[in-house]
């Protein structure tokens, strides 16, 4: 078991490193947006009458015990509404590319009490908006770069679309309808890119080392499976948790709307594919019904692990092995189609498994 769990931590740790800086897109040269850091004001931009500001990025330098206030050379764009009554939108027309064509974009953005309206899309957004040939938005596929709501500082957002055949018109839109606060943006790019075909090979190698190293540790699991109840049910438990990780989102999506419907129907399924990289920050995701039930399936792949016998393995060892587990499954999802695996999601694993530890030390102490 302990090799095992070693070999396990240098895959998860060499996916993560592939993932992470080797290039997954090739990029063309040019730039899409005109003016992207509004060197130029709202010139080559199309805002709403009011609502809309240029500001610079304020940075501070330390000069010995005091501050120095020095202006950025890359000034943000401010989008803010008072009220729930406007819809506040800055946009730019861009150039058309061949049917197909990927586009990489990206944008920083920062929100201050943002506070959605009646409807989920009536919040802080950035969407990269096709049309067809008569002039209407298609909203039933991907558009969505971010959706965002409440107080954040600044984080950098990414995702790829294709474009569809109907297109005859694409937009990048950033938008504040019928929602409260304050939206800042700077730096949004769009750029044509297409597929690193190493980095595709090199996926499929790490995809080969993935099914073997599973198999490997599957083998005596299910062998000790066909003679032990327990031992079953943590093999189905474990399976159950692999399969809604390796879902693709689309069907993940599908299956939770068929499981708990959702009124807007039409809010769902538009985010862009994104940039298939591990997400190294602590802080924690939005939680959903998806980040629940992950929660409670933890839970119960450690009280069920637990139970193997009274005190053998240790209750810390059964804890050890489970956040392994929980580790090892968030890697996965950087080879399921539309995922975005992150340490935030470990950490609402992990603190289901310490939920099912300490269910499982409370049983002990009553049967003792």
């Amino acid at each position: 078991m302990i090799l095992r769990s070693i070999v396990v931590l240098i895959v998860c740790a060499a996916t993560i490193c592939f993932f992470n800086y080797f290039p997954q897109f090739d990029y063309f040269d040019n730039e899409l947006l005109s003016d992207p850091n509004f060197s130029n004001g709202l010139s080559n931009w199309m805002p709403s009458e009011i609502g809309v500001e240029i500001q610079p990025t304020e940075t501070r330098t330390h000069s010995g015990d005091s501050a120095n206030l020095r202006l950025s050379t890359q000034p943000s764009v401010t989008l803010s509404a008072p009220d729930f009554d406007h819809a506040i939108h800055l946009s730019q027309a861009i150039p058309l590319v061949p049917t197909g064509s990927l586009l990489h974009v990206s944008s920083y953005i920062k929100t201050l009490d943002v506070i959605e309206g009646a409807r989920p899309w009536e919040t802080a957004r950035i969407v990269l908006l096709a049309y067809d040939h008569f002039g209407k938005a298609i909203y039933n596929q991907p558009h969505l770069l971010i959706s965002k709501n409440g107080t954040s500082d600044w984080t950098y957002h990414e995702r790829v679309f294709r474009v569809n055949e109907n297109t005859t018109k694409l937009q990048l839109i950033i938008q504040l309808i019928h929602a409260k606060g304050q939206l800042e943006v700077k730096s949004p790019s769009i750029r044509q890119v297409k597929p690193n075909i190493a980095f595709e090979r090199y996926r499929c190698w790490f995809i080969a080392i993935w099914t073997c190293l599973g198999l490997w540790i599957a083998f005596p699991l299910v062998c000790r499976a066909a003679q032990s109840r327990n031992q079953a049910a943590i093999l189905v438990i474990g399976i159950g948790i692999l399969a809604g990780v390796l879902m693709p989102q689309a069907i993940k999506e599908y299956i939770g709307d068929m499981l708990w419907s959702s009124a807007d129907m039409a809010a769902v399924h538009d985010h862009g594919e994104p940039m298939r990289v591990f997400k190294l920050t602590t802080s924690l995701p939005e939680l959903d019904k998806y980040k629940y039930g992950h929660f409670v399936m933890f839970a119960l792949l450690c009280v069920a692990a637990s139970k193997r016998s009274p005190f053998n393995p240790p209750i810390f060892q059964t804890v050890q092995l489970t956040i392994l587990f929980a580790v090892a499954t968030e890697v996965l999802q950087l080879f399921a189609p539309g995922r975005g695996p992150q340490l935030g999601d470990i950490i609402i694993d992990t603190a289901g498994i310490f939920t099912g530890s300490v269910l499982s030390m409370l049983s002990r102490l009553r049967k003792h």
